[in-house]
């Protein structure tokens, strides 16, 4: 008969009473190639639940496979692998691996530290279960989520973007990765599915290195119009790049460019101007009486917010004309909240919309009200915008 005192004891047991200077230093650690962002919270099973024990007897019931696990515990080689198997494998997707892996860090351990979840092993101990799981160096950090299942969700998500005809490939090894973890009686069931979605949301924040190869449709010697009204003949001599990562030619930004009958224009609504996205979205926003930051960013997202440094990240092209002012808009409603309610504020209301959002069984971003409402107002000023044309 178990006691009181010892299911007490359960229930409050932890990974380790605080984390240790490496993984102090990992929750500290910069990571320049992804925006800031909040991580909703959802606690794990407690510890004497039913849905813990019913995972630890599920956990008990697989066959143990070494040679999986051990493969799948280096999350960088078995990328770098598989690319390597279908020649696609380059310096600069070596480059993101790394990054991605790296990084992702500091969001896998500070989550890890907010719930301090006991490994199966432990719980299982208490209930004089044997799981006979296979250790390894990488299993010394709290449970949930699953380090591994982030990993490898979010470097198969980033590079199903560029090389889309892997897709099925690189789904299947990130669900080897993080299925891994379960072979291996390291994680939970529930840790793994929460470590993907940790993975989905610190894609959207995610920004390629800077250094990744550059390409648009002009070659050195090329003959360009420039200028503001595209009109400035300018010869190619020098491709590059700049601190956001948008291409130069000659040294400078050319955002936009005209080359023979190749225009870059928007064809849609019946706009055919060209245009700088950054010097338009400023504009925008100072009209509303803003002082935001404009910059270029990376995700699936069309655009970034960024409240702590009240920052918007555009993408680098869009459909249409209309879909760019709505954009603009929908963040200008964040920046606008974030400066009725001042940053910590606006980041607490944020976050219980979210969370309210995933506690009715929605999406903690797509369903955020506050998302919702930036949305509306976005559509309707590109109206008003567009009817001011």
């Amino acid at each position: 008969m178990i006691k009181l005192k010892d299911l007490l004891e359960l229930r409050n047991m932890q990974y380790r009473k605080a984390p240790i200077k490496k993984h102090i230093k990992r929750m500290m650690m910069e990571t320049p190639n992804f925006v800031d962002m909040i991580l909703p919270y959802k606690p794990p099973h407690e510890n004497d639940s039913r849905e813990t024990l019913g995972e630890l007897k599920y956990l008990s019931t697989l066959e143990n496979d070494k040679d999986f696990v051990k493969k799948h515990d280096d999350v960088v080689k078995v990328f770098e692998d598989l690319l390597e198997n279908f020649n696609v494998l380059t310096e600069q997707r070596k480059e993101i691996i790394e990054v991605l892996v790296n990084q992702s860090r500091k969001f896998i351990m500070t989550a890890k530290y907010s719930y301090n979840r006991p490994r199966p092993q432990q719980i299982a101990k208490f209930y004089g279960m044997t799981l006979n799981g296979t250790e390894t160096d990488s299993m010394k950090t709290p449970s949930y989520p699953s380090g591994h299942a982030v990993q490898g969700y979010l470097v198969a998500e980033v590079l199903k973007t560029q090389i889309p005809h892997l897709t099925g490939e690189l789904n299947n090894l990130a669900d080897d990765i993080a299925n891994s973890r379960i072979v291996g009686k390291a994680h939970y069931p529930s840790d793994r599915e929460f470590g993907k979605k940790i993975a989905k949301l610190i894609y959207q924040g995610f920004r390629k290195p800077l250094s990744e190869a550059i390409e648009i449709d002009v070659n050195v010697g090329d003959t360009i119009l420039t200028g503001r009204f595209k009109n400035k003949k300018t010869v190619v001599k020098k491709i590059g790049v700049d601190n956001h990562g948008m291409p130069t030619i000659n040294g400078r930004k050319v955002a936009t460019f005209r080359m023979g009958k190749k225009v870059n224009v928007f064809d849609k609504e019946n706009i055919t101007e060209r245009v700088d996205f950054l010097e338009t979205a400023s504009q925008i926003v100072k009209q509303q009486g803003l002082k935001s930051k404009i910059k270029f960013g990376m995700g699936p997202n069309k655009a970034d917010y960024d409240w702590n440094t009240d920052t918007i990240y555009l993408r680098q092209n869009y459909k249409n004309y209309k879909e760019f002012i709505t954009t603009i808009y929908h963040e200008i409603d964040h920046a606008k909240d974030r400066k009725k309610y001042g940053a910590k504020t606006y980041e607490k209301k944020y976050q219980r919309a979210g969370d309210l959002a995933v506690h009715k069984g929605k999406d903690f971003h797509d369903d955020n009200s506050f998302e919702e409402k930036a949305e509306k107002y976005g559509r309707k000023m590109a109206v008003i915008h567009l009817k001011k044309k």
